[in-house]
């Protein structure tokens, strides 16, 4: 995969995080910070973890398209 597709889909990645906190930050309320459950977002993490996954799951498709036998 070429730079420009990852930075696209890191950027995309990002924006989708960012998302899901803003939708967390609409839907979160004054009762949920009394009941002392938090759910830390560490956006970074997140990014990287998302940009882990789809570089497994290129790689896993590279091996199969390696491992197939053409059909004739």
């Amino acid at each position: 995969m070429d730079y420009q597709q990852r930075e696209l889909r890191r950027a995309a990645a990002q924006a989708f995080a960012e998302s899901l906190d803003k939708l967390e930050q609409t839907i979160w309320t004054p009762e949920d910070e009394q009941a002392s459950f938090s759910c830390p977002i560490d956006l970074e993490q997140a990014v990287a973890e998302i940009e882990q996954l789809i570089q497994s799951q290129e790689n896993s498709t590279s091996k199969q398209d390696a491992t197939e036998a053409p059909s004739e």
